[in-house]
């Protein structure tokens, strides 16, 4: 009798939680984007004000290129343009030059992994080199390991920048304490047929000082769904 009274209780509360869950996601305002391709895209705002999609119940943010993400900042604009074709002249459309090319692999596997190991990382920005990616990949994956100091809190802040060549504009927004260590990794859609380079910049969010960064693009959505790296 005890055991089913507990399954009853314990049924009642699942389904509790997931009308709850339903209910919560029903209640926040859904979106439109027609990307530059004529693509439409249906997102959410999170209360950091950041675009997110959700996939099989997973929350994971994605970049568009909405204009209160677009980079307006001239000293930014400068330095993202460094890596540029035409350097004398920020305001044409072109192809950075200076890249880290993940774009080099099948469509069906991971991409090669750019890694590093990010020191100063409790004082300043860490960035990375800009990334040119594979079209056909969904979801760039960042992963951090080997923290240090030892029993530091892991989490940090990702700005992430994404250029599209059509409109020659860069647009980027900050995600703050976010734990890239967790299996899997930390992924966000990155809309690569539209944004075909993007960078990430790192910095902790509390006591990190350094870390290994590890990051690659996966032709998957989700942690669950992802291939080994190709080799």
């Amino acid at each position: 009798m005890i055991k089913k009274l507990v399954s009853i209780i314990l049924a009642s509360s699942m389904l509790f939680l997931c009308s709850f869950s339903t209910f919560a996601i029903d209640d926040v305002e859904q979106y439109v984007f027609i990307d530059e391709n004529g693509n439409e895209i249906t997102y959410y705002i999170d209360d950091e004000n950041i675009p997110f999609t959700l996939v099989d119940g997973e929350k994971i943010y994605i970049a568009l290129g909405l204009p209160e993400y677009e980079v307006t900042d001239t000293a930014v604009i400068n330095e993202l343009n460094m890596q540029r074709l035409c350097e004398n002249d920020i305001s044409s459309r072109s192809v950075p030059t200076d890249f880290f090319d993940l774009s080099d692999c099948a469509n069906n596997v991971n991409s090669e992994a750019y890694t590093v190991r990010a020191t100063g990382l409790d004082e300043a920005f860490f960035s990375t080199s800009v990334f040119k990616y594979n079209k056909h990949h969904q979801a760039l994956v960042i992963k951090t390991s080997s923290h240090r100091p030892l029993f530091c809190a892991e989490e940090v802040n990702i700005i992430y920048h994404y250029y599209s060549v059509d409109s020659g504009k860069w647009y980027g927004y900050t995600m703050m304490n976010k734990d890239c260590s967790v299996l899997g990794g930390f992924r966000l859609f990155h809309s690569p047929s539209v944004y075909e380079y993007g960078r990430v910049e790192i910095r902790a969010h509390s006591t990190l000082a350094s870390c290994d960064v590890e990051i690659y693009t996966t032709p998957y959505a989700t942690g669950g769904s992802s291939l080994p790296n190709a080799t």
